[in-house]
């Protein structure tokens, strides 16, 4: 059973789980134990969708797919490679998110040294990703922002330069998309 180097990768997934001993793992275990990995790879993968795991989890998952050759077109996992690819993928765009906000630093808290305090505006994060997924664009984006540092923040929005970075997060989105089937027609 040990054989299997994806099962390493499925126990350090599971280890990093917000919580590790969430009852929904026992389908996990028991295919683990009885030496179906692509199996306990899927169920992990529905149980750190339903605890939000973090990015750490997902590239452990990315890694237990690669070393068991199993693919997005794979007939039987290919569904949860595909969403362990999301997942990796929109944990890097909310890293991204939350570095651009941290070199913007509107109340300058933000010491890139030591990289503190790295959540200091991660109350923006959801709101901004739903406006930006929604196609926001930059004035609605400005809008928010000027709101929430004047109502959150309790500062005076205009030294932020709010429209500026509202503009970089609306172009940083943009191109962070893959294209949709429309655009990828025209």
């Amino acid at each position: 059973m040990e054989d299997n180097p994806g099962l390493a990768h499925l126990d350090k997934a599971r280890a990093l789980l917000t919580d590790p001993q969430d009852g929904a793992l026992v389908l996990f275990a028991e295919f683990r134990d009885h030496n179906e990995p692509g199996l306990a790879l899927d169920q992990l993968a529905d149980v750190a969708e339903a605890q939000r795991a973090p990015r750490t989890v997902w590239k452990e998952l990315s890694a237990a797919a690669i070393v068991m050759r199993l693919g997005e077109g794979d007939a039987v996992y290919g569904d949860a490679v595909r969403r362990i690819n999301e997942h990796l993928a929109r944990a890097g765009d909310w890293e991204e998110l939350r570095q651009l906000l941290n070199d913007w630093d509107p109340i300058g808290v933000y010491d890139p040294a030591t990289d503190f305090p790295p959540d200091e505006y991660d109350c923006l994060s959801a709101p901004l990703m739903g406006l930006l997924a929604e196609g926001a664009d930059a004035a609605s984006v400005t809008g928010f922002l000027e709101h929430e540092l004047s109502g959150h923040f309790g500062l005076d929005p205009r030294p932020a330069r709010p429209e500026e970075f509202a503009a970089r997060l609306v172009q940083w989105f943009r191109n962070n998309r893959p294209p949709t089937i429309e655009k990828a027609t025209r």
